[in-house]
């Protein structure tokens, strides 16, 4: 079983890459000049360190963004709390009032580095909408994680890739012109691991396995 120590660093580290996040917003962009703030109180669960050799409970998690239309068809947002930070963008593809699905994407970055390591995630989610007062959204994605740092032996440069994929599902509902409630659910399955250099002083074999979020949002504003 991994010690304490590790834990705690593992966590840290998967909470402050960001990759424990959902989108957490409707597949239809805001509109140009209009501006949501979402408050994403959650839940993380799953196992680290392979193999089951530690589930985790039911960890409390907590985020909040802000999104502003650009344009009809662009938004442009970050996320900050628990997941440390991300930069997204979000383009819809289709009309919404076509009468079918609302197709976007929301492409979104974090990078971070700390004395011995420097750390780059982008994340490739497409939504899929259904509905508009009472909207499904799917929400399959990639997500592509990169570190560098000192390697544990020697004073060669060591690096980590780890390639995830997975999806969310959520189900955004309109209480009024103004607040949107949307639970979420998302999972991810890491399906590549790459190294070289050496062991890369981060606790990378307790962050390469599946982990399983519940997010409840609160989407304030005004949008399309």
């Amino acid at each position: 079983m991994p010690s304490p120590v590790r834990v705690v660093r593992a966590l840290t580290m998967l909470l402050a890459a960001g990759c424990l996040t959902t989108p957490v917003q409707n597949a239809q962009t805001l509109g140009k000049g209009n501006t949501q703030v979402g408050i994403e109180p959650g839940l993380l669960t799953g196992e680290i360190g392979g193999n089951g050799a530690l589930s985790l409970p039911a960890l409390p998690t907590g985020n909040v963004s802000m999104r502003h239309g650009l344009a009809d068809d662009l938004d442009l947002g970050v996320r900050i709390g628990t997941s440390l930070y991300d930069l997204h963008l979000k383009y819809m593809f289709t009309n919404p009032d076509s009468g079918g699905p609302i197709v976007s994407i929301v492409p979104s970055t974090t990078l971070f580095a700390t004395r011995d390591m420097a750390y780059a995630q982008v994340k490739m989610p497409l939504l899929l909408g259904f509905g508009t007062d009472k909207q499904l959204v799917l929400g399959p994605y990639v997500d592509n994680r990169f570190a560098f740092g000192e390697a544990l032996r020697g004073r060669q440069t060591a690096t980590y890739n780890l390639l995830t994929i997975g999806t969310s599902v959520g189900y955004s509902i309109k209480v009024n012109e103004t607040l949107r409630i949307m639970p979420d659910f998302g999972a991810g399955f890491p399906i590549s691991k790459s190294t070289g250099g050496g062991e890369i002083n981060l606790d990378t074999e307790l962050i390469d396995s599946p982990s399983v979020t519940f997010t409840l949002g609160f989407l304030v504003g005004e949008s399309n």
